[in-house]
């Protein structure tokens, strides 16, 4: 996905690597993303939106999380 036409709420990574983020804001050629860090921290950081790959849509992930049976398979 062209790094420019990330939206909000997408779920993005860094070229370079890295963990999973969210975009939470727009600011022209910036996009400003949170994630937690291995240790538990909420991180937010504003990234050039051509540092950033990726572009799955975060709401999916978190109904998957909501529905997830934990006795399935049990």
């Amino acid at each position: 996905m062209n790094a420019d036409k990330l939206a909000l709420g997408e779920l993005v990574t860094l070229k370079s690597g890295g963990p999973s983020m969210t975009v939470v804001a727009l600011d022209g050629p910036t996009r400003k993303c949170c994630w937690f860090s291995s240790e538990g921290r909420f991180h937010t950081y504003d990234f050039p939106a051509s540092a950033l790959k990726g572009g799955k849509d975060a709401r999916l992930v978190v109904n998957v999380v909501e529905n997830f049976d934990e006795t399935a398979g049990t």
